[in-house]
Formats: C-alpha cells, sequence, structure tokens
C-alpha cells in the first residue's frame, strides 16, 4: 500500500482541520480511500492514490478552493515523482472507470444532479464537500 509521507513533508496524512475536534481524531488520507472504496474504485488504478491525495490537500485548505492545475496537482505530481499531467489523466481515467461501472452511485455520492460525467475539478470537489460536510456533521 503506497502510503503518504510524514507530516515533516506536509502531506494529506496529517489530521483534518486544526482546531476542530470532529476533525482530528479522524486521517483524511484513509476518509479519502474509503469513501473512492465505497464508490467502488480500486486501489490498482494510479488514480485512486492521486485522488485520496488530491482530496486531502484540498480539505486541508477546506473552505478556500485551492487551484487543481497550480497548486494540488503539482503538489500530487511532486509527492509520485510524475507530471502534474500525469496525474489529471490518471484522476480522469478513475472518473472515467467509476461512470462506467456505476454511474447512479456517482450521482447519489454527488448529492445533485450530474447529468454526464463529472470533470476531475467537479470530481474532486464533490469528494471534498462530502468528506468536509461529514466531518463537521458529527
Amino acid at each position: 500500500m503506497n502510503q503518504p509521507p510524514s507530516s515533516q513533508t506536509q502531506h494529506p496524512q496529517q489530521k483534518y482541520l486544526p482546531g476542530t475536534a470532529a476533525l482530528d481524531s479522524i486521517s483524511i488520507y484513509e476518509e479519502t480511500r474509503q469513501l473512492l472504496l465505497c464508490l467502488g474504485a480500486s486501489p490498482r488504478y494510479a488514480g485512486f492514490g492521486y485522488t485520496a491525495c488530491a482530496v486531502s490537500l484540498s480539505l486541508k485548505e477546506w473552505p478556500r478552493c485551492p487551484s487543481l492545475t497550480k497548486e494540488i496537482y503539482p503538489r500530487v505530481a511532486c509527492y509520485y515523482h510524475v507530471s502534474p499531467c500525469c496525474v489529471d489523466r490518471n484522476i480522469r481515467t478513475l472518473i472515467n472507470v467509476l461512470w462506467r461501472e456505476d454511474a447512479d452511485l456517482l450521482r447519489r455520492a454527488a448529492a445533485c444532479p450530474l447529468p454526464e460525467k463529472p470533470s476531475c475539478g467537479a470530481f474532486l470537489a464533490i469528494l471534498t464537500e462530502r468528506l468536509a460536510l461529514s466531518a463537521f456533521s458529527q
């Protein structure tokens, strides 16, 4: 299993938002992985780890919405030693697989109308909001 680096390198295995008791006890990286597994994603896809990492980084900045291409993708790419284009492509592949396998499950997870397959940004926003809202409602 590909584990994120330690907190010294500012990676998403860090806890949720500091100062939020409901979030401090939960590893966002693991929560993101669990959500992806519930959606039917397989860890054998490179996009699985990239997505978990990207959502974790987004949650760390929540409710601010960091730029995918300028902030999130480069940080994920740096950790995995790939290019930002590779990160984007593999997340798109994961979205394609999830959409092809069970689009209705993805629609239910979005909790809003999804007339077509979501873009990378929309997919990551759906996962980020779902995890953030569920953590705050605890």
